[in-house]
């Protein structure tokens, strides 16, 4: 059975996203992402010297994707037509930047981005813009990144809002979940493990498959640093391990093929090691409940032989294992 229609997930009581776009009748919403009181990084510069400038805003967070089947023509003129949107509703485009210009694979992989299928990113041709406003509440941030398949246009944007200034979100027929696509079963989205929700909890997808893919997690790129101590889903499955003492889960890195297996092999051990220590010194859960492995490329999920392919075997999942005996 399919979701007939669905344009979004009531998460707050009263939260009005600061900014709604306009991509045309060909616009399918992918996902959606809401979580309250968190902080969201928003680029201000391109990649340099191995970091993105950026600034950032606290307050109720949303991410959001869609696919533009039809009536697209190309990342720029989307991007033009978004900062002329931004512009009529108040906001100040703080930096807008092309593929080249922004910083190509790093600056790429430096943002929050859904993973396939919710957003595909074509490192060799998207447009990034970011912009804020003030209100008396407070501010309110935004960014958007433009891209592209063979077929259609791909639109991810973020936003953060001041806490509790907005109405709720309502969809026309039945919600969708987050980080789940319309034309998906409820079971064919949590198979995916693209995203940890607040309809299917860590602790469910856990213990019915197994396994879940931490698909928020941003590392530097080629390192195992990771660009900050706060994710989502990090604090979900912090949660259910404090909660559950007895429960143990392994953290397993995976790669992409390029490059050798023994370098990929390291870099994934050396990521999954990163989570774990900051699950223990920063979400408190024991260090007797998690253990960090890596597999390099042995284990992909897509295909390697495209870059959508490529990003969604980049990934730390949590296997759950054995409960502690005592």
């Amino acid at each position: 059975m399919k979701f007939a229609c669905a344009i979004g997930i009531a998460l707050f009581p009263s939260v009005s996203w600061a900014f709604e776009p306009q991509l045309g009748s060909g616009a399918q919403l992918l996902a959606v992402e809401s979580v309250s009181k968190n902080v969201l990084s928003i680029p201000t510069g391109p990649y340099s010297q191995d970091s993105i400038q950026s600034i950032s805003l606290r307050g109720d967070l949303q991410r959001r994707s869609w696919r533009v089947s039809s009536g697209f023509t190309n990342t720029t003129d989307t991007a033009a037509a978004l900062i002329s949107q931004l512009e009529a509703e108040g906001f100040d485009v703080v930096f807008s930047c092309d593929s080249v210009a922004c910083g190509g694979f790093d600056f790429r992989f430096g943002l929050d981005v859904f993973l396939p299928p919710n957003m595909f990113v074509d490192l060799s041709d998207y447009h990034f813009l970011s912009a804020q406003r003030e209100t008396p509440e407070g501010s309110e941030g935004i960014w958007a990144l433009v891209s592209r398949t063979v077929q259609a246009g791909m639109v991810q944007i973020n936003t953060v809002a001041p806490t509790g200034v907005s109405e709720e979100l309502v969809d026309k027929e039945k919600a969708l979940p987050s980080g789940a696509r319309a034309d998906q079963t409820p079971e064919a989205s949590s198979a995916t493990n693209s995203k940890i929700n607040e309809n299917v909890s860590t602790s469910a997808i856990l213990r019915s498959q197994g396994h879940i893919a931490l698909s928020d997690l941003v590392f530097a790129t080629g390192s195992s640093t990771l660009t900050q101590k706060t994710f989502v889903s990090l604090q979900d499955l912090s949660d259910f391990l404090n909660n559950h003492p007895d429960q143990r889960i392994a953290l397993v890195g995976h790669t992409d093929t390029e490059g050798v297996l023994s370098s990929n092999v390291n870099l994934s051990q050396r990521r999954a090691v990163s989570v774990l220590e900051l699950l223990v010194d920063e979400y408190g859960v024991k260090r007797s409940q998690v253990e960090a492995h890596g597999v390099g490329y042995l284990a992909p999920v897509s295909s390697n032989q495209t870059e959508e392919g490529r990003q969604s075997n980049r990934r730390v999942e949590a296997i759950l294992l054995a409960s502690n005996k005592g």
